[in-house]
């Protein structure tokens, strides 16, 4: 089981380092359609239909859209990626500069 702080630390440091440059459909753009869909597939085979990959994300990855690396995606479109991936590293990298300059946020609940 998971603490409050253990999710916390797990979405900021994960999908929700991301979350400031990026929303959910580009990131899984950069991540590729084809993975995502083998997650569903894992997910599906462990869980059911309920989990089962999304008919827009397999007719997607079908017609050879895998995001950012082939085809286009759900918000990416098709062509020369090249200045998106060099801002998405840079932004990256700034963002972890300016956490790592920040440091950890404080705990709160002093009495000074």
């Amino acid at each position: 089981m998971a603490t409050a702080e253990d999710v916390d630390i797990i979405v900021r440091t994960t999908f929700g380092y991301r979350l400031p440059f990026f929303g959910p459909f580009a990131i899984a753009d950069m991540a590729g359609l084809d993975v995502y869909q083998d997650g569903f597939h894992t997910l599906h085979q462990h869980y059911g239909e309920r989990l089962a990959a999304p008919a827009m994300l397999t007719d997607l990855v079908g017609a050879g859209k895998y995001g950012v690396k082939q085809g286009g995606g759900l918000v990416t479109p098709a062509g020369d990626q090249a200045a998106l991936v060099a801002y998405r590293n840079t932004a990256y990298a700034r963002l972890g500069q300016l956490l790592k300059e920040l440091g950890p946020a404080p705990k709160g609940g002093t009495d000074e």
